[in-house]
């Protein structure tokens, strides 16, 4: 392998509190990370009217406009798309121009048309790709193929970074070393294990209380990595399930503030945004300024995320809402499990 790729490899989907969270980053954060973006099914319905250089523009912003440093771009949702091939060619040519580190995603439906992404290569030779797999593809009589698909693109396993996602990590269930047998049969330049196991949503958790919920797969990766003969990289989906709706139902959640610690996440659950006689969004301040008096609170200069706690806890005025409370703990979670991630790695 050649030089270490960034430690963090988080799962972020094309919606605004996601960008948003990534943008607010300080650069110091931002370096130690590699998010894989998602282009989300909602985002492509908006895409699927509009010309190919405006669709080119936004997945170039969506990879590159998330500041300097290593991405990757999944675009899975786009690839019924017939015009594809020129989508591809005028995102390269924007990246070219850039010193951004975007790696484009590929997934085992891929591997069967190399051809399409031929129109990439310039990027592809600059920037090397990575390969997406989950335990489901492991069976698939597709992954074989997965060195000619290489080939057909002019690659070497030497410049893929291989991602394994693991989608939700369950107590007891193993994580790192599932797909041993692909490590060790093709030379990457890294391996990542990706999972996730933040509940899909808030319904089994008690109304108005606090709840610690671990980070299952966190301890998992922390645990069976150390037994590993190299190093692997570690991803989560931040504070979200690894199946999210796609588009997100249009309605209102309960408030709730997600919030990240060593080994488990502080949920402060309220009550239902538009339920009768709930305070309705009143209720994040209360929220947050209980959360401000927990332990876990790392303090306003943390991280965006945890500014923008202190700031509304601090004040009768605003509210925020679903996306900004959402953007604050993916914000604050980014910083928090980089930084985990760099002591881990450091010990």
């Amino acid at each position: 392998m050649s030089a270490p790729r960034p430690p963090y490899v988080p799962v972020l989907r094309s919606h605004r509190a996601e960008t948003n969270a990534l943008r607010e980053l300080t650069p110091a954060v931002r370096r130690l990370m590699a998010p894989l973006i998602e282009v989300s099914a909602e985002t492509a319905q908006r895409l699927s009217q509009v010309s190919s250089d405006a669709v080119a523009r936004e997945l170039h912003e969506l990879s590159a406009g998330v500041g300097p440093g290593e991405s990757y771009l999944d675009i899975a949702a786009l690839r019924t798309r017939d015009d594809l091939s020129t989508i591809l060619r005028r995102l390269a040519l924007r990246l070219s121009q850039v010193p951004a580190g975007t790696r484009l995603v590929f997934r085992m439906g891929d591997f069967s048309a190399p051809q399409r992404f031929a129109d990439a290569q310039t990027i592809l030779r600059r920037n090397g790709a990575a390969i997406r797999v989950s335990r489901a593809d492991y069976v698939n009589a597709q992954l074989a193929s997965v060195r000619s698909f290489l080939q057909g693109l002019s690659l070497t396993p030497h410049a893929i970074d291989l991602i394994v996602d693991c989608k939700v990590v369950e107590d007891g269930q193993t994580m790192v070393g599932t797909a041993t047998l692909l490590e060790s049969r093709i030379p990457w330049q890294s391996v990542a294990y990706v999972g996730g196991s933040f509940p899909q949503n808030l319904a089994d958790l008690a109304k108005n209380d606090q709840h610690e919920l671990p980070r299952r797969e966190w301890q998992r990766f922390t645990e069976e990595s150390l037994q590993q003969g190299r190093p692997v990289r570690f991803g989560d989906y931040t504070v979200q399930h690894p199946f999210q709706q796609d588009p997100p139902p249009k309605v209102l959640p309960s408030g709730s503030i997600r919030y990240t610690s060593d080994q488990h996440w502080v949920v402060m659950r309220g009550e239902k945004l538009d339920a009768p006689d709930s305070p309705g969004h009143e209720q994040y301040i209360a929220l947050a300024q209980l959360l401000c008096e927990r332990p876990e609170f790392r303090g306003s200069e943390f991280s965006a995320g945890d500014r923008y706690i202190a700031l509304m806890a601090g004040q009768t005025q605003n509210t925020g809402s679903p996306m900004t409370w959402l953007q604050a703990g993916i914000n604050h979670h980014l910083t928090f499990a980089a930084r985990q991630l760099e002591a881990f790695a450091a010990a």
